[in-house]
């Protein structure tokens, strides 16, 4: 059992390091600033939901510190984000978990009207799960880090170029 877990353990942590390629690849500028490459729509669809998640943690950390008062203003950005996420859901090809966040977005929307604190938190952080279950998901499936291209002559070898990468995610 020892032995299994171990094996189990070293391919998902295969797994975390090609998802972390991936995702320092998609949210890096590009290499070039003269010569970019027109994404594919799977990776559109990436950026726009990517944006989304960003956007909508950022108004849950507003719904923990508003007032009673404020969040029922909350509630036309919850709305517009609402309709931001349903206009992606056609583009995933009947994604469940684009459908779920539109739900729980629309549940965080309808609790911020009733000035009900608690609940639109509750289903602002369930948003924000399924969001992150939906990236995780199609950064595994579409997008691919292209090989760099091969070295110049007389140019320095960069044998960092991995931990490069990595050090996004550091402190």
């Amino acid at each position: 059992k020892v032995e299994e877990a171990l094996e189990a353990l070293i391919a998902d942590t295969a797994d975390l390091q090609l998802l972390m390629k991936n995702l320092a690849y998609l949210i890096a500028p590009p290499p070039e600033l003269g010569v970019t490459e027109e994404p594919t729509p799977e990776i559109k669809l990436l950026k726009g939901v990517l944006g989304l998640a960003a956007h909508q943690k950022d108004l849950s950390r507003q719904t923990r510190v508003a007032t009673p008062e404020q969040l029922t203003g909350l509630n036309a950005k919850q709305r517009k984000l609402e309709k931001q996420c349903a206009s992606f859901i056609p583009a995933s090809k009947s994604h469940t978990n684009l459908a779920a966040a539109h739900q729980y977005l629309s549940m965080a929307a309808a609790k911020l009207e009733a000035s009900d604190r608690a609940a639109a938190i509750s289903s602002q952080h369930e948003a924000g799960e399924v969001l992150r279950f939906f990236i995780l998901e199609y950064v595994l499936k579409y997008v691919d880090v292209p090989p760099p291209p091969p070295p110049e002559e007389g140019a320095p070898d960069d044998e960092a170029g991995e931990e490069t990468d990595l050090q996004l995610f550091m402190p």
